[in-house]
């Protein structure tokens, strides 16, 4: 084994493994206040209690540590959704969010 491999494979032993991240999709409604609901994958199973929001500022904050702002387009998208008051995003959430979120810690 020459020293570049023997490198390459110290490396990888050292990398902790990613999470498995959850894809669940929030969709969210101005009625007074924000209403966000939760489904999985499917877009049918509720996987989650609806919450609610009084400021755009905080739906904004949660796609945000929630990996959903993947790029330009998905942050334009989330903008114009919350100027109509109503729209959805796809989030990506790792086993701890997606617990604390759920309710299953």
């Amino acid at each position: 084994m020459n020293n570049i491999q023997h490198i390459t494979l110290a490396c990888k032993a050292q990398r902790s493994p990613t999470p498995k991240l959850h894809r669940i999709h929030m969709s969210f409604v101005l009625r007074e206040r924000w209403h966000c609901t939760f489904l999985a994958e499917d877009l049918c199973t509720p996987i989650a209690p609806a919450r609610t929001f009084s400021t755009p500022d905080s739906i904004l904050e949660m796609i945000r540590r929630s990996n959903g702002f993947r790029d330009l387009a998905c942050w334009q998208a989330v903008d114009l959704a919350i100027q109509a008051g109503r729209g959805n995003v796809d989030l990506l959430l790792t086993p701890e969010q997606f617990g604390k979120l759920t309710g299953k810690l």
